[in-house]
């Protein structure tokens, strides 16, 4: 972890530094597989969010590392026409008020975002706000299953920890599961997984009791029927290989089991929460990168370097292959698993891998970054997204969004 840290602040800082021209530094045509590309606010250093394909729109959510001014690109996808900029939470309530974080959900053209205090819904076709809440305090965290959308907020840090769920059309919260301290230990909780099961719909969580000196942490997961308002159940204590493993991740939801992982990878089942199995694999999972459920198999990518395929139901293994480690969300598309800012050899590549053998289809490093020091910060972010229609991957390198087509 402290190397990843360590690594992290020389590429902030090489950030700072970088100093660009707007103009491509090789043509296009050049660039094996590069289709579109699109500069972000005139080539100055940007962290992106996992761009969102929507119909023929592109969604980028930008924030500028320099003074964490945050907003909000809508695109043509046809065109990369830009179509509108969104930045109602940034000229309401000043800088790092982004409106936006890690995760978001979109349905029926609701475009739904949580930022500490802040949620918001915005129409994709105009880029208006439908809606918006600010609360007192808490950090939000948003998710969402057809119309519905769910968030984990505390009205009071370390003290409380509330599930809570609303309609994608209003944005009016309801709570609907509260932890609260009951001892010397504090509480949290992770983002919940919605998702509909046998004509039910369903939110699945975990929640954490933790202290320091000494370090203390027993995290539990939960099931919570939406449809009846009922807790199902709670999770004996999720198991750890030893007393710093790290917090398991988002809970997953393919074909009645839920999974979870850490540096270890862990599958319940969804009748009665019992643990059904779980392999342990020495170093984690989590942390930048977030794991995914396809087809009956869970794919997640270690830190150490490697991505594995397991079947959800048996935990067998049916790839383990050499990859870049600590990079971003993992996205399966049309029997290929995505992946962008995997470290190989010291420099983020982009990496595509055939979802059933795990052979890598591609793997290919960022076109502008060069030993150059105005050049050196431009490497793939940890950010990807597929459109499923037409496969284009769109990624970031901090200075462009790039559209790459493997076809």
């Amino acid at each position: 972890m402290k190397n990843i840290l360590l690594f992290s602040a020389l590429m902030i800082s090489l950030f700072c530094t970088a100093c660009v021209d707007d103009e491509p530094d090789q043509p296009i045509e050049e660039i094996p597989n590069l289709k579109e590309q699109i500069l972000l606010d005139d080539g100055n250093a940007r962290m992106i969010e996992d761009p969102l394909i929507y119909n023929d729109l592109i969604i980028v959510m930008i924030t500028n590392i320099d003074n964490s001014e945050g907003w909000i690109n809508c695109y043509d996808k046809n065109t990369l026409e830009l179509k509108w900029r969104w930045q109602e939470a940034m000229d309401t309530y000043g800088n790092g008020a982004r409106g936006f974080s890690g995760q978001s959900y979109l349905h029926e053209g609701v475009l739904c975002i949580a930022h500490v205090n802040l949620s918001y819904g915005i129409d994709v076709y105009t880029g208006e706000t439908l809606w918006h809440n600010r609360e007192n305090s808490g950090t939000a965290t948003i998710s969402g299953n057809e119309d519905r959308i769910a968030s984990m907020y505390y009205a009071d840090w370390k003290n409380d920890i509330n599930f809570r769920i609303a309609n994608v059309s209003d944005g009016q919260w309801e709570t609907v599961f509260t932890l609260l301290k009951e001892d010397q230990y504090f509480v949290a909780g992770t983002t919940p997984k919605l998702f509909s099961w046998e004509g039910k719909e369903y939110a699945t969580f975990t929640t954490i009791k933790w202290g320091t000196a000494p370090h203390y942490e027993e995290s539990w997961l939960h099931l919570y029927n939406i449809t009846d308002a009922t807790l199902e159940w709670t999770s004996d204590t999720i198991p750890k290989s030893h007393n710093l493993s790290p917090i398991p991740s988002v809970p997953l939801f393919e074909d009645g089991q839920i999974l979870l992982c850490s540096n270890q990878v862990y599958s319940y089942n969804f009748e009665d929460g019992s643990l059904e199995w779980r392999k342990d694999y020495g170093n984690y999972f989590t942390g930048p990168s977030d794991p995914i459920v396809q087809n009956g198999n869970f794919y997640a990518n270690n830190h150490t370097g490697f991505l594995i395929s397991l079947d959800v139901h048996t935990g067998e293994e049916k790839f383990n292959v050499a990859t870049g480690g600590s990079q971003g969300n993992l996205f399966y598309n049309d029997d290929k698993v995505y992946f962008s800012g995997a470290i190989a050899v010291g420099i983020p590549e982009l990496y595509v891998v055939d979802a059933f053998s795990g052979e890598i289809l591609h793997q290919i490093s960022s076109p502008y970054r060069t030993s150059e020091p105005e050049n050196s910060g431009w490497y793939f972010q940890d950010v990807i997204g597929v459109d499923p229609e037409t496969d284009d991957v769109y990624v970031s390198d901090h200075k462009y969004l790039l559209v790459y087509d493997f076809e």
